[in-house]
C-alpha cells in the first residue's frame, strides 16, 4: 500500500472510503484522515496525492475555489515531483491545474501522458474526459469515458461521469439511463441525484428535476450548492417563495457562496428587478476565479441583460475586461492578446461566445462590434463557419438577421422551458421580443411551466417530500 506503517495505511483507506461518498461532510473527513496518514508517515506518496485528490473533490463540490485548490496543491505536488517525477497522478493534477489556468494545450499534454503512464486507471480517463468537455470536445470526451467504464464498470462515480458527458452532448435519454444505473449502484451518493436532477431539467421536466434535487439534498443537507440547485429549479417552475427559502438555506450553510448569489440574481431578473440584477452582477464579476459549473457565467449573463436595459452596459463590459473575461476590444489583435500564448484559440473563442450577451445588441451603433466578432469566428472556425448547424443562430445575431433570429427562438419542435427569463431577455436585447411569433412561443412555454407547477405538489407528496428544506 505504499507505506510500512499499518496505521497510516488504515487512515488512508478510510479516507478513500469517505472520498467515494463525496459529500461536503465526507470530504472534510477524508481531508482529516489523509492528514492523519501523513502525520504517521510523511513520505507516504499515495496519501500525499490522496490529499490533493481530496482538495480536487472539494473544489468540484464547491467547498473551495480553484485558486484555493491550486494554492494548497502546489507545495504538495512539488514534494511528490521530488520523489516520483513520472507519477501518473502527479501528471494528472498538474494537468488539472493547467486547465484551470487556461493553459489548454499544456493540460492536454500532461493528461495524455498521465493516461499513457497508467492506462488501466479509470479515474485518469475520467479527468481527461472532463478536460475535453471543458474544451467542448465531446467527440473526444465520450470515448475516454467509455474506456473508463470498461476498466471499472461497477463504479457508480464512473457511470455518473459518463452520464454527465452524454448530457453535455445532448444525448439525454442515454444519460438518464446511465445515471439511473449509478443510483442503483450507489443510492446514498448525493451526486447521482444531482446529475439526475440536471438531466431532467435539460429534458424540460422541472417537476422531476425538483424531486431528484430534494432527494439529493436529503443525502447531503450541509451542501449549500444542493440547496441553491433546488432553488434555481423552483424559481423556474414559479415557486418563488419556496425558492427564496432554499436560497436563504444555502446562504446559511455558506454565506456568500457563488451559486446562491447566481440563483438570487436570476430570481431577481425573472421578477423584473433589473436595477438590483445589474448591481449584484457587477459585484460578482471580480469573483470569476470562483467559477464552478458555470454559476459565475449565468450570473454575469443575467447582469449583462439587465445592464443593457438599465443603460449600464458600458460599465459591465469594462468590469468584464478588468476581470480578464472578455478582450478590451474585439479586434483581431485584441482577441489574440486576450487569448495569450498558452490557451487554445477555439477554447477561448467559445468562452467569449458564451458571454455574447455582454458584447453587443441589435442597435445600429453596435454593428462594428458584431462584424469584429464575425471576423474572429471566420479566422478561428474557418470561412464556412456560418453554414455549420451549431453556429447558425449566432450567425443570424451577428448579421442582425431578424427573420433568422426569430426562427432560432421559435423552432418547430418544443424547446426546453429552462432559463425562460434569460431567453426572453435575449430576445429583448436582440430586438425581436415584440414579434407575434416570439410572443406566442414564450406564452406557450409559460403555460407549460404553469402545468408543471400545478403537478408539483402531487409529485412531492408521492415521494413524501416537502417543498421547503427541513430548516425552512
Amino acid at each position: 500500500g505504499g507505506t510500512k506503517n499499518l496505521a497510516a495505511y488504515d487512515a488512508y483507506t478510510r479516507a478513500l472510503e469517505q472520498l467515494a461518498i463525496n459529500t461536503f461532510a465526507s470530504n472534510i473527513q477524508a481531508e482529516s484522515l489523509m492528514k492523519q496518514a501523513l502525520t504517521l508517515d510523511p513520505h507516504y506518496v499515495e496519501a500525499i496525492l490522496g490529499l490533493v485528490n481530496t482538495w480536487l473533490n472539494m473544489f468540484r463540490t464547491g467547498q473551495i475555489t480553484g485558486a484555493e485548490f491550486q494554492a494548497r496543491s502546489a507545495p504538495i505536488l512539488d514534494r511528490v515531483e521530488a520523489i516520483d517525477p513520472g507519477n501518473a497522478w502527479l501528471l494528472m493534477f498538474r494537468g488539472e491545474i493547467a486547465q484551470q489556468r487556461g493553459e489548454d494545450e499544456v493540460a492536454l499534454q500532461l493528461l495524455r501522458r498521465a493516461v499513457a503512464t497508467a492506462p488501466g486507471v479509470a479515474r485518469l480517463h475520467t479527468i481527461l474526459a472532463d478536460v475535453y468537455t471543458q474544451q467542448e470536445n465531446s467527440d473526444a470526451a465520450i470515448p475516454e469515458m467509455d474506456l473508463a467504464l470498461a476498466l471499472d464498470p461497477l463504479d457508480a462515480n464512473v457511470i455518473r461521469y459518463r452520464a454527465s458527458k452524454l448530457r453535455w452532448d445532448n444525448r439525454l435519454d442515454e444519460a438518464k439511463e446511465a445515471v439511473l444505473r449509478a443510483v442503483e449502484r450507489d443510492p446514498k451518493n448525493s451526486s447521482n441525484y444531482w446529475e439526475l436532477s440536471e438531466n431532467e431539467r435539460a429534458r424540460g421536466d422541472l417537476v422531476a428535476a425538483v424531486v431528484w434535487g430534494i432527494k439529493g439534498h436529503q443525502l447531503d443537507p450541509s451542501d449549500p450548492e444542493s440547496s441553491a440547485d433546488v432553488a434555481q429549479i423552483l424559481d423556474e417552475i414559479g415557486e418563488t417563495a419556496a425558492a427564496d427559502v432554499w436560497i436563504a438555506q444555502s446562504l446559511h450553510e455558506v454565506p456568500g457562496n457563488l451559486l446562491a448569489e447566481s440563483v438570487g440574481i436570476a430570481a431577481d431578473y425573472s421578477r423584473g428587478d433589473r436595477v438590483s440584477v445589474a448591481a449584484r452582477a457587477l459585484r460578482v464579476v471580480p469573483r470569476r476565479g470562483e467559477e464552478h459549473h458555470d454559476f459565475w457565467l449565468r450570473a454575469v449573463v443575467f447582469g449583462c441583460l439587465a445592464a443593457d436595459e438599465t443603460g449600464s452596459a458600458a460599465a459591465m463590459r469594462a468590469a468584464l475586461a478588468d476581470a480578464g473575461a472578455v478582450p478590451r476590444d474585439l479586434s483581431a489583435e485584441g482577441f489574440d492578446a486576450w487569448v495569450g500564448p498558452a490557451a487554445s484559440l477555439k477554447v477561448r473563442l467559445r468562452k467569449l461566445v458564451a458571454l455574447r450577451r455582454c458584447l453587443y445588441t441589435s442597435a445600429p451603433a453596435e454593428a462594428p462590434r458584431r462584424e469584429q466578432l464575425r471576423a474572429i469566428l471566420a479566422r478561428v472556425e474557418g470561412a464556412d463557419w456560418e453554414q455549420r448547424v451549431e453556429w447558425r443562430p449566432l450567425a443570424a445575431e451577428l448579421r442582425n438577421d431578424r427573420e433568422a433570429m426569430i426562427a432560432a427562438f421559435t423552432p418547430p419542435t418544443q424547446t426546453s422551458v429552462t432559463d425562460l427569463p434569460q431567453r426572453k431577455g435575449s430576445a429583448r436585447l436582440l430586438g425581436i421580443a415584440d414579434d407575434p411569433r416570439v410572443v406566442t412561443h414564450f406564452a406557450e412555454q409559460r403555460a407549460q411551466i404553469g402545468g408543471m407547477r400545478a403537478a408539483l405538489p402531487q409529485a412531492l407528496a408521492k415521494e413524501h417530500l416537502s417543498l421547503l428544506p427541513p430548516k425552512g
